[in-house]
């Protein structure tokens, strides 16, 4: 399942992005924030999510 977490560098975000990569066969997650990660910075993409061009170009799925 491919999942997008929307602001997941702050506690409650990095919590449930660690969980969630726990189990890699299950879960493909991506991080769209306005800050970097200091966790998860593979799976981190800097943007804003009112701008749908930059979701356009950083989504690995449709963005709708």
């Amino acid at each position: 399942m491919k999942i997008a977490l929307i602001g997941a560098s702050g506690f409650i975000g990095t919590r449930l992005l660690g969980l969630l990569r726990e189990e890699p066969s299950k879960y493909d997650c991506k991080n769209i924030d306005l800050l970097p990660s200091h966790f998860f910075n593979e799976v981190s993409v800097i943007g804003d999510v009112r701008e749908q061009e930059q979701l356009d170009r950083n989504c690995f799925f449709e963005c709708v």
